[in-house]
């Protein structure tokens, strides 16, 4: 077991100068990998145990086992009391992990510690999985438990069985958790119950999930970099904070919302609002909108856009006179008097307009634009819902207009009368790329 175990860890990038922590227990697992650790000469390792308080003295009990090997191998041990964090609300084992990946997470900076060894083994892959399985998951919940920096678990290669085979003929001691003796969370059941039963068939059901999860692990690694490359090429940002995506292009994969799943994955949207952005794109359905922690998301024609929650909108109004240069760069619009940027349009203002005031603001409910030489007027709300605006972004059209009055809506609708091709005309080009595009 020494000689597989310094193979594996020197195929991890720890370095044995850095200050390294290690998540410890006092159970089998952790005290192991001490011993291989301090085997293997690393001896700037930081002693990282969590007394959560949960049984009592045999919670105290541990901690001072702990600080006596700690002593005995001059080594500093850091410990964290989490008594009274736990409530009935939420799982006490997910409340624990919480607990002390926050606690790691913070002595990085804190402490400097390079990175943090956790003692997990091949069953705690195996249980996972199967957990996992049980509750429904993807790929990545069927990946089980792997190496990720800055946590590195070295024992993966082992079953429990030869890591308590290897403290016993190496005489060396653990304690024992007796919580993990009782059935009653669904991770000690899969422990106790289901893999000893599969295990009478198969000895090396165990070594045989792991390694299963390992290799899914690697087929899902292999999936996901094709979806980001994808994602490259078929998302498009034409604004820092949004991003649009051609459903068409959705379409022509198979399993066409899981597909979109993976795309929209990071932004916060489950599998559930893929499946109904495909039915309403399938039904032609506008004006639904697709909400998560982090965005929101429309369909509009053939594009889905994505908007970032944290975005700032333009608020308020900007007013000039022909003749005055600028550019005002806002997070949902560019306009310019100055210089045409990538995407925009123009509008052409004639010099007789110099003492007219001209202003950009977003339009109101009241606006209308005038269609045809006899004056006709058409709302902007029916404009909008005629041309399909997304309905994200409806609140946040921008509009020219001349003594408050519309007379271009960029990339939708001029006003009669305004013509953007006056080339032997004297005036000024008002340049506007809009987030409507």
């Amino acid at each position: 077991m020494k000689d597989r175990f310094n193979i594996h860890i020197s195929s991890l990038s720890i370095d044995k100068q850095d200050s390294i922590g290690l998540a410890i227990s006092g159970g089998v697992d952790s005290v192991v990998l001490l011993h291989l650790l301090l085997e293997n000469n690393f001896n700037n390792i930081v002693l990282l145990h969590v007394n959560y308080g949960l049984r009592g003295t045999e919670s105290q009990e541990d901690e001072e086992f702990l600080r006596k090997i700690a002593h005995k191998h001059k080594l500093e041990i850091l410990v964290l009391d989490a008594k009274n964090q736990f409530t009935k609300k939420t799982s006490i084992q997910e409340i624990a992990r919480n607990i002390r990946y926050e606690w790691f997470n913070k002595l990085f900076k804190e402490k400097k510690i390079a990175c943090v060894l956790t003692a997990h083994q091949q069953n705690d892959v195996a249980e996972t999985l199967l957990f996992n399985l049980f509750r429904k998951t993807g790929l990545k919940g069927l990946a089980g438990i792997s190496n990720r920096e800055p946590f590195f678990r070295p024992l993966l290669p082992f079953s429990r069985n030869e890591i308590e085979q290897f403290a016993l003929a190496n005489n060396i001691s653990w304690r024992n958790d007796s919580s993990n003796l009782k059935s009653d969370y669904s991770r000690n059941y899969i422990r106790n119950e289901v893999l000893p039963v599969i295990e009478k068939q198969n000895q090396e059901v165990v070594r045989n999930i792991a390694e299963t999860a390992f290799q899914i692990k690697q087929e899902n690694e292999l999936f996901q970099s094709l979806i980001y490359k994808l994602s490259k090429k078929i998302l498009t940002t034409p604004f820092p904070f949004v991003q649009t995506l051609n459903m068409k292009e959705v379409l022509s994969f198979a399993h066409p919302a899981l597909f979109l799943f993976h795309l929209i994955e990071e932004k916060g949207f489950n599998r559930e609002q893929a499946d109904e952005i495909i039915n309403a794109h399938n039904n032609e359905k506008s004006g639904q909108i697709w909400i998560t922690k982090t965005n929101k998301a429309c369909i509009a024609g053939n594009t889905l856009f994505i908007i970032d929650n944290k975005n700032t909108f333009f608020n308020g109004k900007l007013t000039w006179k022909i003749g005055q240069k600028f550019n005002c760069k806002s997070s949902n619009f560019i306009v310019s008097t100055i210089e045409h940027f990538e995407g925009c349009e123009s509008l052409f203002l004639p010099i007789e307009l110099k003492d007219k005031e001209i202003s950009l603001r977003f339009w109101q409910l009241s606006d209308r634009i005038i269609i045809n030489q006899k004056g006709n007027t058409k709302k902007l709300s029916d404009l909008f819902s005629e041309r399909k605006s997304p309905v994200l972004f409806r609140n946040h059209i921008p509009v020219i207009c001349i003594e408050d009055k519309v007379s271009w809506i960029p990339h939708l609708r001029t006003s009669f009368g305004y013509d953007s091709n006056n080339e032997n005309k004297a005036g000024f080009y008002v340049y506007v790329k809009s987030l409507i595009l």
